[in-house]
């Protein structure tokens, strides 16, 4: 039973998708001033994805490159932008946190308490630099960019 609840800790801390963005924070046109230059993945209000280099971005309008020709968009027009990549971070957290289970596990067997903390360190930072690897090797996407939510409308008739 216990190495079940185990496996199930492992696997819960490896698909954590990580803390939010603040979505006040994603709102705000001006953190693409950063992206520039990197490919991003752009979905505009109607659901057209383009994957282009952001060439230039100010409060009103961006542009993107698609090799020689050049689009630009009006910040209104932008639902969603994502940057290629992600941070390392996560991972090593990730595989430092599996490294903290195992490695209490694993210590239980050292000899002496010297040799308890070397085999608990030594396993959170061995699976801290696997996570680090791991996901070094994953590219994924990173939201830099979410438009506010449109206003609703609400409409009420009363008989």
């Amino acid at each position: 039973m216990g190495a079940f609840m185990i496996i199930g800790l492992i696997l819960g801390i490896a698909y954590f998708p990580g803390p939010p963005i603040d979505a006040k924070a994603l709102a705000d046109f001006t953190r693409l001033q950063r992206e520039l230059g990197h490919i991003v993945q752009v979905t505009d209000r109607n659901g057209k994805e383009m994957i282009a280099t952001l060439g230039t971005a100010d409060a009103n309008e961006l542009t993107l490159e698609f090799g020689r020709h050049v689009q630009r968009l009006a910040a209104t027009e932008i639902a969603h932008i994502e940057r290629r990549g992600d941070s390392v971070v996560d991972g090593a957290i990730k595989g430092a946190l599996i490294g903290l289970i195992l490695g209490t596990l694993t210590a239980q067997g050292a000899e002496t308490p010297g040799d308890t903390w070397k085999v608990f360190l030594g396993s959170m930072g061995l699976y801290g630099s696997l996570g680090v690897l791991i996901d070094h090797g994953h590219d994924g996407w990173t939201s830099v960019y979410r438009s506010p939510p449109a206003p609703s409308i609400a409409m009420r008739v009363r008989w």
